[in-house]
This record gives C-alpha cells, sequence and structure tokens, in this order.
C-alpha cells in the first residue's frame, strides 16, 4: 500500500497535520482535497507485470457506492453488469444522511426519492464517456488488481485527511473500500461547502486589500481558486468551471486592491491598471477564464520585479522603493 502524493523535499509525512474533513476551516480542506483528486487522477500502481493508472478507475466513485462484491467473469476479471450497477446507486436520502443539505440536491420531476444520484446530488447519467471508460478500465482487472488500486486510493486519502469518520463498518470491509472513501470524501467537502455561503465574498473581500509582496500576492490568488472550487461544487459543476458572475466580481476586487496600494509601489499599480484593461480586452474577445486573470496579474508583477532590479543596479537610489515592493518575495522582511 502506497500513497500517490509525491512528499515535498523534506516533508516527513508521520510529521503532517491530518486535515479534519468535518471541519470548519473550507479553505484548507478544499485545497487538500485538491491535492487528494490531483494525486489520484495522475496516480499510478506499479505491479509485476506493469503500471495500472487509478485516475480513469476512480471515476466510477462519482456515479456509484460499490458495497457488494465485484462480479467476476470466467476468465477471472471483474465484470460489472447493468444489475450490479442498479444495486449500489446512491439515492437523495443516501446524500442526505452523508451532511448535503436537501435543498442543494437538484430536485427531479419524476422518482426523485429513487433516481440514482452521483455525489454532487445530480442525476447518475450511466451513458455519460466518463462512467463508460471507467467501468471499462475497471473490467480489465482481476481481483487483486483491483485490491492494489484500492490500497493506494485508501493511502492518498489517508496521508492527507483525518478518515476515520468518513466510513461504517460495512463500507470499510467492503472489497471497493477505496472508492467508497473517495465517494464519501466528495461528499462531505460538498456538505462543508454548501454551508459557507459566504466563503467567496469574504475571500474576495479580502482579496481587496493590497499584498506587500508577490508571494503574498500569489496565496490571494490560491485563496480565491479555492473560493472558485467551492462555487463550482456547490452549483454541481467541473472544478474548472467559473460562472461570468464570480469572474467580474474577482477582476472588480483587483481593481480596488490596485487603487488602494501606497504610492511608493506606482510602477506596480501602473502594470496592475495596465493588466486590468488586458482582462477587458479579453472579455470582449470572448470568455474570460480565472487562468487568464492569473497568468495576466501574475505577469504584471513579474515585469515590475524586473524593471525593479534593473533600476535598482542603474540608479542605488531607488534601491529602497525596490525592497518595499518585491524584495519580500521570497524573504518576508521580519525574516531579512
Amino acid at each position: 500500500m502506497s500513497s500517490y502524493v509525491t512528499l515535498r523535499s523534506g516533508e516527513n509525512a508521520s510529521s503532517k497535520k491530518w486535515v479534519d474533513p468535518h471541519g470548519e476551516n473550507l479553505t484548507e480542506i478544499l485545497e487538500a482535497f485538491r491535492t487528494v483528486e490531483d494525486a489520484i487522477s495522475h496516480g499510478v500502481t506499479k505491479t509485476r507485470s506493469g503500471e495500472l493508472r487509478a485516475g480513469v478507475i476512480a471515476g466510477i466513485a462519482r456515479y456509484i457506492n460499490p458495497l457488494e462484491q465485484w462480479p467476476t467473469s470466467a476468465a477471472g476479471l471483474i465484470a460489472i453488469d447493468d444489475q450490479y450497477i442498479g444495486r449500489n446507486i446512491r439515492k437523495r436520502s443516501c446524500l442526505e444522511k452523508k451532511g448535503i443539505p436537501a435543498s442543494d440536491i437538484l430536485r427531479l420531476p419524476q422518482n426523485d426519492e429513487t433516481a440514482a444520484r452521483t455525489t454532487e446530488g445530480m442525476q447518475a447519467d450511466f451513458s455519460s464517456a466518463d462512467f463508460t471508460r471507467s467501468v471499462a478500465a475497471l473490467n480489465k482487472l482481476n481481483e487483486t488488481q483491483f485490491a492494489m488500486i484500492n490500497n493506494d486510493i485508501i493511502a492518498t486519502i489517508g496521508e492527507i485527511f483525518e478518515v476515520r469518520h468518513l466510513l461504517g463498518a460495512n463500507e470499510r470491509a467492503a472489497e471497493a473500500s477505496g472508492l467508497i472513501l473517495l465517494g464519501n470524501l466528495r461528499i462531505q467537502v460538498l456538505s462543508v461547502a454548501a454551508r459557507s455561503a459566504n466563503y467567496t465574498s469574504q475571500i474576495l473581500d479580502g482579496a481587496k486589500q493590497p499584498r506587500k509582496s508577490f508571494r503574498e500576492f500569489q496565496d490571494m490568488l490560491g485563496l480565491i481558486e479555492c473560493a472558485l472550487r467551492r462555487e463550482a461544487m456547490v452549483n454541481k459543476q467541473p472544478t474548472s468551471w467559473a460562472s461570468e458572475d464570480v469572474l467580474r466580481r474577482i477582476t472588480q476586487a483587483l481593481a480596488v486592491h490596485t487603487e488602494a496600494m501606497p504610492t511608493h509601489m506606482i510602477r506596480l499599480r501602473h502594470k496592475l491598471t495596465e493588466a486590468a484593461g488586458k482582462i477587458d480586452t479579453f472579455r470582449e474577445a470572448g470568455q474570460v477564464t480565472f487562468d487568464d486573470i492569473r497568468t495576466i496579474y501574475l505577469g504584471a508583477y513579474r515585469s515590475t520585479l524586473g524593471q525593479t532590479v534593473e533600476g535598482a543596479a542603474a540608479a542605488p537610489r531607488e534601491r529602497q522603493e525596490a525592497e518595499v515592493v518585491f524584495a519580500a518575495q521570497e524573504y518576508p522582511r521580519n525574516d531579512r
């Protein structure tokens, strides 16, 4: 059993603090959840006969709750069929018991109580490409190969999250306990996000305050990305989704941030004003994305960093201004 999460240099897994998925720190939960999802989507389980990729297989956890043992073929391979799927669906009541508010589960015009649900509360579409790819990938595995992937998924989640209360006894004993754990984690993260109705507004209010360094600005953009992830989950959208309204609010917050910068940061303020103009041009040409906003604003910061270093070499009297704006990029002022 091994985790798909790659530790950074100097990190020790035994000394890391687990994230409580039932806690109140939504930023911490969303960041940890992104780490887990990214690790699993790119995860590779190594066997004697080759490598098994976990990402496509793990996708089935969004659609069903596989409590029953997998059916197998005469060749000894997993053989998921329509009957198995029908016996292992999630219903509205399942999601409500896991903590998702009833109002945040899409109400269907027919068979609302018995319809199969995804972990986000949407009606499960078993004809979707994502689901059929997952089933096809699983049906190529034998039970031993799946057990190795399942154990690695458990190890990956358990390295980041406190998982004691995410699985019931029957779920823990299931053959696909790792997939069940992943599904339960998604449901729990959504339930926390749904209860944090003012989270995005709070983050964007904070973004209006000027940042003293490039690192602080990057951290602020990271918080905004977490807010967008929360919005996507609550609106039952892919994690890359962002509404036009929220994107406009982001650019407005960054505009206030720029105007609030002190006079000794005039060069940086000018560059960020230019960045805002580029965003407007992007919006006129077509739909702007958060990646566009982040790339353009970080580019403005970096270009000012280059100009500041150049100017400091040519004119020592500007060195103090350079320090105020950018010297704290890698070394915060209180560490200097």
